[in-house]
């Protein structure tokens, strides 16, 4: 097996195995829709990339993640802060009126 073979979407036997799993749940998941990533960054960057491209708007939660914020700033993607209430969560009328007023391409939320 090359190194190659273990890059996203990762090592097939592993991605099998998940599929296997969730489908003991009862949830039917391809193992070509499992990506394998080496941590939460690698992920957070693979599914931005995915779903934006440079110069997009991504909603994040006030406070978030300073890696969240420094994977925007690599993928030349735009921050709009939204704030959170450490018992409520996200402020939704702030969501709602975010999402009205910029063309968001993505919501990066913790819960």
């Amino acid at each position: 097996m090359s190194v190659i073979e273990n890059l996203p979407p990762g090592n097939v036997e592993l991605r099998q195995a998940i599929a296997r799993r969730y489908a003991l749940q009862g949830i039917t998941i391809s193992p070509d829709e499992i990506v394998i990533t080496a941590g939460a960054l690698e992920a957070l960057n693979l599914s931005l990339q995915a779903v934006t491209e440079p110069g997009d708007w991504v909603i994040v939660e006030n406070p978030c993640f300073y890696g969240a914020l420094q994977a925007l700033e690599r993928l030349r993607l735009k921050a709009l802060s939204v704030a959170t209430d450490i018992k409520e969560g996200i402020d939704l009328q702030a969501l709602e009126l975010a999402l009205q007023e910029y063309p968001v391409k993505s919501v990066l939320a913790d819960d």
